[in-house]
């Protein structure tokens, strides 16, 4: 096994096609042949190292992520994750909303009222920044929201915590789904918000100009990696659409070398053929001219 030279987690086998992703204490095995796997696993047991498969097989359950397949379709859920916050915060038997935020950006509320619930705000947060990074990414841009406070949470953030979980119990099973499109290839989408909490916040704290980024990159039409996170303070909503795509091209330009790097070393031709080119989808013509 050779690590990847685009990440120093990713291991790859050239000759037996496999490929093995590491995440703290926990892997993922690729290969068109499971006898071919356990066969490694073998070798590696008899070398010393306490590796144990799991026993279903194929990927159904990895970090949390539940893994559905029906067909050619693939959809991953967090629902254990979900119940788990919504009972940490105990919010069982709350109402649903339809939307994970308000329609008015959540600032810091000085003077506001100090947060009093009994859970942890930090902990809450966690869980919920654990959802929007996997299988969530419609809560994605209400979690980095409370995120900013979680060093000293008023009563209105708790108020949006639970207003994010309250959109989860209605939507409780709801995750990506995964339907390829192999004749799309690596392509993104990115926008960016001027000012977000310009006359929500005072007008002499720098945050209060503050731009939003948000951009998702899809592989064969499917998510492969978004965000959406406050970033610098810019001039002009074309500047801030600027510093989105600049953004966006530090995670698309790494992520085609190292799909280059597995369709030639694992020889995956249908990843080769969908890097001929990326469409980047942005509506600002200034950057686009």
């Amino acid at each position: 096994f050779q690590p990847s030279q685009s990440d120093p987690c990713l291991f790859l086998h050239e000759t037996e096609k496999i490929m093995v992703l590491n995440y703290c204490d926990d892997q993922i095995w690729l290969c068109p042949d499971n006898d071919l796997i356990e066969s490694y696993v073998l070798k590696l047991k008899n070398l010393g190292y306490d590796l144990e498969l799991e026993s279903q097989g194929d990927i159904y359950s990895f970090l949390g992520i539940e893994f559905d397949t029906v067909g050619d379709h693939i959809h991953l859920s967090q629902k254990g994750l979900i119940d788990k916050v919504i009972n940490y915060t105990g919010m069982g038997n709350a109402e649903g909303k339809d939307t994970p935020a308000a329609t008015n950006p959540l600032g810091s509320d000085k003077g506001g009222e100090a947060f009093s619930e009994d859970w942890n705000y930090a902990t809450a947060v966690g869980m919920l920044l654990y959802l929007s990074s996997n299988t969530r990414p419609d809560i994605q841009f209400a979690v980095h929201q409370v995120c900013h406070f979680s060093h000293s949470p008023q009563k209105s953030h708790g108020q949006a915590v639970k207003r994010i979980i309250r959109y989860l119990i209605n939507t409780p099973t709801q995750g990506l789904l995964f339907e390829p499109k192999p004749e799309e290839g690596l392509d993104c989408y990115v926008d960016a918000g001027f000012c977000g909490l310009h006359g929500y916040e005072d007008e002499q704290d720098p945050v209060s100009v503050k731009s939003q980024t948000g951009f998702v990159l899809t592989l064969f039409g499917c998510p492969a990696l978004w965000q959406s996170k406050q970033t610098d303070i810019t001039l002009s909503s074309t500047a801030a659409e600027y510093v989105a795509f600049n953004m966006a091209m530090r995670e698309l330009l790494p992520l085609r070398v190292l799909l280059k790097e597995m369709s030639e070393k694992m020889n995956l031709p249908l990843i080769a053929q969908s890097l001929v080119r990326s469409t980047v989808f942005e509506d600002n013509m200034g950057v686009m001219s």
